[in-house]
């Protein structure tokens, strides 16, 4: 049951993947794959709070789960750079991997954070954009639909479109742009969803 989230995945993240679906399988897969066509467009920067130098260790790894799983936002860099909140070069030694995690989330502030979900801790979410556009990406983990998932995401977007794998025609609701932010709500989120948001 999860070729067709891992097609999702996959896409997500920009990268080539080779899945090996089962007979059961093939249906939703097929379906994905359609779905994925119909969406795609060009690859949009990443946006990310967090810069990282992965140095491949087991603490790292560790980290890097923690944090997307908290769905803040981070993007591995051969070099760390000043355009991010914060830079991690390296996980103390002996330290919690998830104490750790926390003590970055707390250095960044929910207030700083460009993605915060609430309604939800099984979406996990990739978000990319430019100065004119973003591109949100939520992945569900969990076995059923997610439903009234809230969206918070830093910058003024006067349009949002949803475009939900299982649940076609689904839209948006309760869409508000205030505060330098852009917040709606997803009725229905199943395995995959994209929110295409324009200034």
């Amino acid at each position: 049951g999860s070729a067709a989230l891992a097609a999702a995945e996959a896409f997500a993240y920009g990268a080539e993947a080779a899945i090996r679906a089962t007979p059961e399988d093939l249906a939703p897969f097929a379906g994905m794959l359609r779905f994925l066509g119909d969406i795609d467009q060009p690859r949009l920067p990443v946006m990310a709070n967090i810069g990282v130098l992965d140095d491949g260790s087991d603490a790292m790894a560790e980290v890097l789960n923690l944090l997307a799983r908290h769905n803040l936002l981070f993007h591995v860099v051969p070099a760390t750079g000043l355009k991010y909140d914060l830079n991690i070069r390296q996980v103390p030694a002996n330290a919690d991997p998830y104490e750790f995690a926390m003590q970055i989330r707390r250095q960044l502030t929910d207030e700083k954070r460009l993605l915060r979900i609430y309604g939800s801790n099984v979406v996990l979410a990739r978000l990319t954009g430019d100065a004119a556009q973003a591109r949100l990406h939520l992945l569900n983990y969990g076995k059923g639909t997610v439903k009234g998932l809230r969206v918070r995401v830093i910058g003024s977007y006067k349009n949002g479109r949803l475009s939900a794998f299982e649940h076609p025609g689904t839209a948006l609701e309760d869409y508000r742009v205030e505060d330098g932010a852009t917040e709606f709500t997803i009725p229905e989120t199943g395995r995959y969803a994209v929110v295409d948001l324009r200034r």
